[in-house]
């Protein structure tokens, strides 16, 4: 269960952020800028979650998230960079691990400052 109430909040952080770099740099219908915001969380988190006791067996908790959280964001950027047509071409690529990096950073700082405050999830 702790899982979910994660994956909620990260994608209640996430989400409107990708949606936001996707209608500014998008030229996809509504429909499907929506739909794109929600698929690169949806994708990383669970493999995240279930991958970092692995990472924990052999690194730091530190090491582990810094990896974690690196692998993450190159997934999240390479999804991301396919739906970003109205960006330069030149600039996609950066502008696609900008975002990622930016929306991950102010996610685990979200999911740190909850369960500080409210030790949730």
């Amino acid at each position: 269960m702790a899982w979910l109430g994660a994956f909620v909040l990260t994608q209640l952080v996430e989400a409107p952020l990708y949606a936001w770099c996707l209608r500014r740099w998008s030229t996809s219908p509504t429909w499907e800028r929506v739909a794109v915001a929600f698929l690169p969380s949806a994708l990383t988190h669970p493999l995240l979650w279930l991958g970092f006791p692995t990472l924990r067996e052999h690194l730091s908790y530190v090491a582990a998230v810094g990896v974690a959280e690196a692998l993450v964001v190159v997934v999240e950027a390479v999804v991301i960079a396919r739906f970003l047509d109205a960006a330069p071409v030149p600039g996609r690529v950066a502008l696609a691990f900008g975002a990622a990096g930016v929306v991950n950073a102010l996610s685990v700082a979200a999911g740190l400052a909850s369960r500080a405050l409210f030790d949730w999830p």
